[in-house]
This record gives C-alpha cells, structure tokens and sequence, in this order.
C-alpha cells in the first residue's frame, strides 16, 4: 500500500462535517425565512446551539449520549442551551438543597449514580 496520512484523513472528515452543518444552517435557515417563521428546533447534527442567523433564531437540541447538552423551555417560556456534566447532574436551589447538590456532585466527581447507603 502507499503512504496514506492519519492526519489528513481526519481533517479532511472534520472540514467535511463542518461544511455540512454549515450548508444545513443555511438552507434550514433560508426556509424558515421563506415560510416566514421566527424560528426553528432542529436536531440533526447533535451540536447544542442557540443563535440568531439572518433574523432567524436558529436552534439544535445537542446530544445527550456524547456532549450531554440540551435545549429546554425555561418556565418563563425562554429556550436555554443546558450543559449536564457542567452543572454537576442537578439543578438544586441553593438554599434549600445545598447537602443534596454536594453529596450528588461529589457522586458525579467519583463517576457514581447515586450516593450508598
């Protein structure tokens, strides 16, 4: 076989891939604008994303499994890009469940589900 380069195969890839989520953006966003829509949830390509693009709020759900993000409604009605792993698996108010969010964080930080009895 002839000399064939690791390193340029997967640049290659990744220059394909984000050629593809950028023509994906565009059209998805083109036709938004021609049905006259504010904007749109998409899910295809597993990126989190919130952003205006040409008047359009564009948006992507993430990917749970690989980058463990999501897209969610606020209970005000907002759209909100969550990062799981960031934010230690739960959301606890502050001040009533600061025992509960340590002994849950300190679970993520030693790759635990759930605290032992």
């Amino acid at each position: 076989l002839g000399y064939w380069s690791l390193s340029a195969f997967l640049k290659h890839q990744v220059k394909e891939a984000v050629n593809f989520v950028g023509n994906f953006k565009r059209e998805i966003v083109s036709e938004a604008r021609r049905r006259q829509v504010d904007g749109l949830i998409c899910g295809h390509v597993h990126h989190a994303s919130y952003e205006e693009l040409g008047g359009v709020i564009y948006t992507n759900t993430g990917d749970w499994v690989e980058s463990c993000t999501a897209l969610v409604e606020n209970f005000d009605g907002k759209l909100q890009i969550i990062h799981w792993a960031e934010e230690h698996a739960l959301i606890f108010d502050e001040r009533s469940h600061l025992a509960a969010r340590e002994t849950y964080a300190h679970c993520y930080r030693h790759r635990r589900l759930a605290p032992s009895s």
